[in-house]
């Protein structure tokens, strides 16, 4: 049997002392890195978060943002070949806007701001008013149909 001297046993303390102070060192490490990268993490989520809240806020922000209201000009005609929008909105061009066939009604739409907006429709060359919206006389003693728009809110009916 081997017998220890006092130097060996201070050497076998100083032993269990460093690989004490290893270990913690690995366990702190450890647990050092997971919480930077647990930070890490929140700090993209969040990032993330930020973001998505600015491009939904940028999205919705447009509409008000240029005061404009998106409106829904329609008009029932199954029979016609083609029908076209034409107003104040459009300086009165003959060329019109051109609306889309879905099942019988003639549709478009238009981002207009808050006002009073007369127009017509051309269905097949021909002059129709809207049936949906009061009409008024222009200056040349001729019907046009009458649209107000008014902010996001407020009554808006077509």
């Amino acid at each position: 049997m081997k017998k220890y001297s006092f130097n060996d046993e201070i050497k076998n303390k100083k032993l269990q002392e460093s690989l004490k102070y290893a270990i913690m060192d690995k366990i702190y490490e450890k647990k050092y890195k997971k919480m930077y990268f647990k930070k890490l993490a929140y700090s993209f989520g969040i990032i993330l978060l930020l973001a998505f809240t600015l491009l939904i806020g940028y999205n919705y922000g447009k509409h008000t943002q240029d005061n404009k209201t998106t409106l829904v000009f329609k008009l029932k005609r199954p029979d016609a070949e083609s029908v076209k929008l034409v107003g104040d909105f459009n300086n009165w061009n003959r060329e019109g806007i051109n609306l889309k066939n879905q099942n019988g009604y003639w549709k478009t739409q238009i981002k207009l701001e808050e006002g009073s907006y007369r127009y017509f429709f051309i269905v097949d060359g021909k002059v129709v008013l809207d049936p949906a919206n009061p009409t008024i006389d222009d200056p040349f003693g001729d019907k046009l149909s009458l649209v107000n728009v008014y902010q996001e809110g407020k009554d808006n009916r077509l």
